[in-house]
């Protein structure tokens, strides 16, 4: 697998617990006070702007504010299989099961756009 493939995996990853926090912060239905959102926001940011413009090769420390509350995690993804969230992750081990589908290794992007999967 290319490295480039590798990086975007690691980057859907934290792109996953990024949107998902965010979500979390600003839903209404959490009762979180405006000045705690506003912080919380802020921490997020800090957290992982300088990974997603390429500045640092790992975000800092960020903890996801629903951990060790009641822990409601959602999943988003860009792609979809079958109306579900699929991740590169996913994309990933299913082409190395299979044995008889050959990447195109050139093809940087990691949208999976290359494969009838």
């Amino acid at each position: 697998m290319p490295e480039r493939f590798k990086k975007f995996k690691e980057q859907e990853h934290h792109l996953m617990i990024c949107v998902s926090s965010y979500r979390y912060i600003t839903n209404p239905e959490n009762d979180i006070p405006e000045d705690v959102q506003t912080e919380l926001l802020a921490k997020l940011d800090d957290a992982y702007r300088d990974y997603f413009y390429d500045r640092e090769d790992r975000p800092k420390l960020y903890i996801h504010p629903a951990a060790g509350i009641d822990m409601k995690f959602t999943m988003y993804s860009f792609m979809k299989k079958g109306k579900k969230p699929y991740l590169i992750k996913d994309m990933d081990i299913e082409l190395r099961q299979s044995t008889d589908l050959q990447i195109d290794m050139f093809d940087i992007g990691g949208c999976g756009c290359f494969t009838d999967l």
